[in-house]
C-alpha cells in the first residue's frame, strides 16, 4: 500500500522497519557501513535480491552431505555447548531425558530427542525420538484439512535425520516412507478442501511449506527419487509469481501480517522454520535477503504494550483471547535474530528475547520448542528501546502504534488502517483504534470473549447494520504524521461495509472516513463523517472492558487494572451504554458506548474526546467550540483541534472559532490546505481566531498553527 503524500507542518515521517534500525544505530554510535557478525550468528551472505529461477536452489543429495537439518556444519559448536553445559543445552537435555523415562504419546518433543542424540550419541535418545515419531505418524495428518502436517513432518524428518545411525534399516524405511507419503497426498492427491494451499497469506500454507521443507530436504539427504519434485513445488511457491516472498513484499511490509496477531504469529513461526532450515542446508540466507524479516522484529517489538506482556489484538484471537506473549513469539524472533546481518535489528531482537519473552516457558509452557534456543542462541548488545521513535507504521497492512513512551505506565495508541480485508480471519475493523494505559482502557471486545467478534460493531469504530464478512477494497490508511507531541491519522475505510447482492457486492456507506489526533500523553481526539445509502442504519460505539459510570455531561467512564478512561461525543444525538452480550462470534464481557446519529437516514459528523490516566480516572478537560465556517472542533487544554465538515476532508479555506482570552496556544487543522494567514480579534471578552487559506489549496493534511500568548 502507497500512502498518499501528507501536507503537514513539521511532519515527521512514521518510523519503519529500516527507520528503526537506523535509529538504533545512530543510538549506539555505529555508523552505516555492514557490521561483522556477532558472536553466536551465522557469517554475513550476498544480501542482494535472488535472480535465479524459482527450484534452481535445490542442492543435490551430494552437496548436502556432511550437513544435518537445521545444525547444517554446526555439529562440534553444539557438542562444545554440551561439554561447558551452557543454559540452554541443559534445558533441552532436561527435557529429552524426561522423555525417555516418561514418554509423551502425542510425540511432541521429538525435535529435542533428535538434537539431544545428534549431540551426545546418546541411544536411549535416539529410541525415544524413534517412538516419538511413530507417534506423530500415528495421528491423522488430514485432520483439519493438513493444518498440522508441518509439525508432523518437522518431526518425524528430524528423527530420521539426526537418529538415522541408531536406527535399523526398516526403520528409516519407515519414517522415509511416512514423509513421502504424506507429502505427495497433501499436494498431489489431497483429501481435505484444499484450504490454504494457493494462498501466500494463509496460516495453512506456511504449514504446508515448512512441512514440505522438511520432508524435502530429509528425503534428498537419502538421494529418495521424489525429493527433488517436492524442494521443486517449496521453491516455486515461496520464490515464484505470487509465492510467498512476493505477497510480503506487498502485504508484510513493516512486518505485520494480514491474518492478524494469532495467526501471524504462527505464520511467522512456520515461515522463519522453514527458512532457517534452508540456510542451515547451504541455500540462501532469506533473512538477509528481504526486508520483511527485518521489519519483522520491529512490527514485534511495536505491537507488545508497555507492561510488556500484552500483544495488540488484531484478527480473530482463537488461541488467546487476550493475547499475551507466548514462546511462540520467541521462536520466530530468536530465528530471525541468528540469521539477519543487521546488528541493529538483531539488537533489537535480543532485548525482546531478554526483556520481553525470556524463555520458551513463558506465557505458557512450550519445551517442545527448547532445540531452537540451543540452535540460534545468540550473544552481544541489547538495544535500548527508548532510542526508538515513539509511532511505527506496517504500511503493508496499514496497522500503527503511537506511544507516549517506553516506560510501564506509557500510553499505546494502536490504529487498524488496511486497504484490503481478504484473509478469513482478519476483523472488520479498518479506522477503528485500541488505547491502553496500564491495561486495556478502550477495548476491542473480542478481547473479553472467545476471541472471534469480527463484525465492525465489536470495535471502536462505525457499526453498520447488515455488514458481511466478505472482501473489500479501500484506500485505508491515506495520511500520518508525527512531531512536536501531536500525531494525526486519516484512514478511508468506505469500501469496507458490504454485503452480498444479486447479482454482485453492495457497498453500504457513501462515505466513511476518520480523522484522529493523538495529543501526548493521554488524549485522542476523532471525526468521523458517515454518509448511509438508502436505508442503511449505523451507530458508532466506543468499547469498554466493564460497565462504564455515565456523567452528567453524557460521558463515560471507567477503571481497569492499573488504569483509567474518560470519553464524551461532542456531536448531537443520543447516547447510550449497552453490554457486549450481542456480538457476531458469541456474547463479550465487555460493554459498548453507543453514538447514535440524529438522523439514522442522514449524513452523520461524530466529533468526541478520549482520555486516559495511570490509576485514575481522568478529568476529560475537553470543551466545546463555537466555530464558523464549514469546520467543527474541540479545545483540550491549551490546544484546539479543527476538522473541516466537507466530503472526504476536503481542504479547509476558511473558519474561524471563538476561544477565551489567552486560553490558546495552537490551533491545529486536520484538514488544512496549506499556509493560512491567522487574525486574532477580541470579541466580547475572548477573542475571534480567523484563518484563512494564503495561495491555491494543496491536498489536505495537518497543519499547526501557533498563537501569540
Amino acid at each position: 500500500m502507497r500512502l498518499r503524500r501528507p501536507n503537514v507542518a513539521r511532519a515527521s515521517r512514521p518510523a519503519t522497519g529500516a527507520c528503526v534500525a537506523v535509529a538504533l544505530a545512530l543510538a549506539a554510535g555505529a555508523g552505516c557501513k555492514r557490521a561483522k557478525p556477532e558472536s553466536g550468528g551465522p557469517p554475513i551472505v550476498n544480501a542482494s535480491p535472488s535472480s535465479r529461477a524459482p527450484g534452481a536452489a535445490i542442492p543435490s543429495p551430494s552437496e548436502l552431505a556432511g550437513l544435518s537439518l537445521l545444525v547444517g556444519r554446526r555439529l562440534p559448536e553444539l557438542r562444545d555447548k554440551a561439554a561447558r553445559g551452557l543454559a540452554s543445552w541443559q534445558r533441552l537435555k532436561a527435557h529429552a531425558d524426561e522423555l525417555v523415562r516418561e514418554p509423551d504419546a502425542s510425540g511432541m518433543g521429538a525435535e529435542n530427542l533428535a538434537l539431544a542424540y545428534l549431540v551426545e550419541a546418546d541411544v536411549e535418545h535416539a529410541r525415544a525420538a524413534y517412538a516419538a515419531a511413530r507417534a506423530l505418524m500415528q495421528r491423522d495428518v488430514r485432520s483439519d484439512s493438513y493444518l498440522r502436517y508441518g509439525d508432523y513432518m518437522r518431526g518425524v524428518a528430524m528423527v530420521l535425520d539426526h537418529c538415522g545411525a541408531a536406527l535399523s534399516a526398516d526403520e528409516q524405511g519407515e519414517l522415509a516412507s511416512y514423509l513421502d507419503r504424506t507429502t505427495n497426498e497433501l499436494w498431489f492427491d489431497n483429501r481435505g478442501n484444499g484450504w490454504g494451499l494457493k494462498d501466500p497469506g494463509s496460516n495453512y500454507h506456511l504449514a504446508f511449506l515448512e512441512g514440505t521443507a522438511f520432508a524435502g530436504y530429509a528425503l534428498q539427504r537419502r538421494a529418495h527419487p521424489n525429493a527433488g519434485r517436492y524442494l521443486e513445488r517449496f521453491f516455486s511457491l515461496l520464490e515464484g509469481h505470487g509465492g510467498v516472498l512476493a505477497y510480503l513484499e506487498a502485504r508484510g511490509e513493516g512486518g505485520d501480517w494480514p491474518e492478524g496477531v494469532n495467526y501471524g504469529q504462527r505464520s511467522k513461526q512456520r515461515l522463519f522454520s522453514a527458512l532457517s532450515l534452508v540456510a542451515s542446508m547451504g541455500g540462501p540466507n532469506y533473512f538477509a535477503r528481504h526486508r520483511f524479516f527485518r521489519d519483522a522484529v520491529s512490527y514485534a517489538v511495536y505491537q507488545v504494550q508497555p507492561d510488556r506482556r500484552a500483544l495488540f489484538p488484531g484478527g480473530d484471537l482463537s488461541r488467546d483471547s487476550a493475547m499475551l506473549i507466548c514462546p511462540y513469539d520467541r521462536d520466530y524472533v530468536e530465528t530471525a535474530a541468528y540469521f539477519l546481518d543487521d546488528a541493529a535489528t538483531r539488537q533489537l531482537a535480543r532485548y525482546y528475547l531478554s526483556r520481553v519473552v525470556k524463555s520458551y516457558e513463558d506465557g505458557f509452557r512450550w519445551r517442545e520448542g527448547l532445540y531452537k534456543g540451543v540452535l540460534f542462541e545468540t550473544d552481544g548488545a541489547v538495544a535500548n528501546v527508548a532510542a526508538l521513535p515513539r509511532s511505527y507504521l506496517a504500511s503493508g497492512t496499514g496497522w500503527l502504534n503511537i506511544r507516549s513512551g517506553w516506560e510501564h505506565h506509557a500510553t499505546s495508541l494502536s490504529i487498524s488502517g488496511g486497504a484490503l480485508h481478504d484473509q478469513d480471519h482478519a476483523h472488520a475493523d479498518v479506522g477503528s483504534f485500541v488505547l491502553w494505559k496500564g491495561g486495556w482502557q478502550a477495548v476491542d471486545a473480542s478481547s473479553f470473549s472467545k476471541g472471534i467478534n469480527w463484525e465492525a460493531g465489536a470495535h471502536n469504530m462505525v457499526s453498520v447494520v447488515g455488514h458481511q464478512r466478505r472482501h473489500a477494497t479501500m484506500p485505508g490508511m491515506v495520511r500520518f504524521s508525527h512531531a512536536d507531541g501531536v500525531a494525526h491519522a486519516s484512514v478511508d475505510a468506505t469500501g469496507l461495509f458490504v454485503r452480498r447482492g444479486e447479482r454482485h457486492d453492495e457497498t453500504l456507506l457513501g462515505e466513511w472516513t476518520r480523522e484522529i489526533v493523538y495529543l501526548e500523553p493521554d488524549t485522542v481526539v476523532v471525526y468521523d463523517r458517515v454518509s448511509p445509502k438508502d436505508g442503511v442504519r449505523y451507530d458508532v460505539r466506543l468499547h469498554f472492558a466493564g460497565r462504564p459510570e455515565r456523567g452528567e455531561d453524557g460521558s463515560f467512564s471507567g477503571r481497569f487494572q492499573e488504569g483509567g478512561i474518560a470519553h464524551r461525543w461532542l456531536s448531537k444525538g443520543e447516547v447510550v451504554a449497552r453490554p457486549d452480550d450481542d456480538l457476531d462470534g458469541g456474547p463479550s464481557s465487555a460493554w459498548r458506548a453507543v453514538q447514535l446519529p440524529p438522523d439514522p437516514a442522514s449524513d452523520g459528523r461524530f466529533l468526541s474526546v478520549t482520555r486516559v490516566a495511570w490509576q485514575s480516572v481522568p478529568d476529560l478537560r475537553a470543551h466545546e467550540l463555537e466555530a464558523s465556517g464549514d469546520v467543527e472542533g474541540v479545545r483540550v487544554e491549551d490546544t484546539v483541534v479543527l476538522f473541516g465538515r466537507a466530503s472526504h476532508g476536503a481542504p479547509i479555506e476558511r473558519a474561524s472559532v471563538r476561544v477565551p482570552n489567552g486560553a490558546v496556544r495552537r490551533i491545529l487543522v486536520c484538514n488544512g490546505g496549506g499556509p493560512y494567514d491567522v487574525r486574532a480579534e477580541p470579541d466580547g471578552g475572548a477573542v475571534r481566531v480567523s484563518l484563512a487559506l494564503r495561495g491555491p489549496t494543496t491536498e489536505a493534511g495537518l497543519i499547526s498553527v501557533s498563537l501569540p500568548r
